[in-house]
């Protein structure tokens, strides 16, 4: 089962990798444009990080409003010294403000992706239709 699987997997491989015409220009084109291709990358990297950074904060801010966690048991002393002090309800609200700056994170860089693609998008059908 798995050597069938690899041995597919790696017909599919060797079909893009294939010296045909098409993919010539696909690969010149991603060369060219290798600034878009890793600015996309990029953001959709951080935008995935700041996803599981919001989920993280709201799980933290229900362990501290359930009571089942504390501030002071966090793995980070910075962040431990800042949180202690203050109430429960200073403490939610503060971790609910850090969740709400990562999802504004993750709506940028989502925007950035988009606008990569886009663009990456547009030279390709600009340099494609060029050659036609």
């Amino acid at each position: 089962m798995a050597a069938e699987l690899l041995a597919g997997l790696r017909r599919q491989v060797l079909g893009l990798l294939a010296s045909t015409p098409a993919t010539e220009l696909i690969s010149c084109t991603a060369r060219s444009q290798w600034r878009l291709i890793l600015a996309g990358a990029l953001t959709a990297v951080v935008g995935a990080f700041s996803e599981g950074l919001t989920l993280a904060i709201i799980f933290l801010v229900v362990d501290v409003l359930t009571g089942v966690g504390s501030a002071s048991a966090l793995p980070w002393p910075w962040l431990t010294s800042w949180l202690v002090p203050l109430p429960v309800s200073g403490t939610a609200a503060l971790l609910m403000a850090c969740a709400v700056l990562a999802q504004g994170l993750q709506s940028l860089m989502r925007y950035g992706n988009k606008v990569c693609v886009g663009y990456f998008a547009a030279r390709c059908r600009a340099s494609i239709t060029a050659l036609i």
